[in-house]
């Protein structure tokens, strides 16, 4: 389950329940909750790791909603790091080649202190924030000669 799916379905929850649970990504943690409660938080960088917070939990919400609400968080806490889609990743090309060349920076065998140009393929070519904000630093960088796109 991606971070919009969890979204949507807490979106449908609270259509359902006539109530405002909000979804938020904050630093290193998922967070689901009303105006002054938090109920769930899913580790964005531990798989598996979720914490339900037991008194708001059981003592505020009837049964059918925390069922719904805790499959629905169970769901994306089972879910892999990487397909949540929690960051957003970007392609980094050269301003200097033709967009349709597909010719992107890519980090060989994965590796991030490893870089080289090539053809688009895989997972390799996908940076993260984090990365890019590593190879400006690396590098002595701000990467203004190149283009960095969003990865649909």
């Amino acid at each position: 389950m991606t971070f919009e799916e969890l979204k949507k379905q807490i979106k449908n929850i609270n259509i359902a329940y006539d109530i405002e649970l909000k979804v938020s990504c904050r630093e290193q943690s998922v967070y689901i909750g009303d105006v002054d409660k938090c109920y769930a938080i899913i580790k964005s960088n531990i798989p598996h790791s979720l914490y339900i917070s037991g008194i708001n939990f059981e003592q505020i919400l009837n049964d059918n909603l925390r069922f719904d609400l805790l499959k629905a968080v169970y769901k994306f806490a089972q879910t892999s790091l990487d397909a949540r889609h929690l960051f957003s990743r970007f392609h980094i090309s050269s301003k200097l080649t033709p967009k349709n060349n597909c010719r992107f920076l890519f980090k060989e065998g994965g590796n991030i202190d490893c870089l080289a140009w090539g053809w688009k393929q895989g997972e390799d070519t996908e940076f993260t924030q984090e990365e890019i904000d590593y190879i400006c630093d690396k590098f002595h960088t701000d990467l203004s000669d190149f283009n960095i796109d969003e990865v649909e």
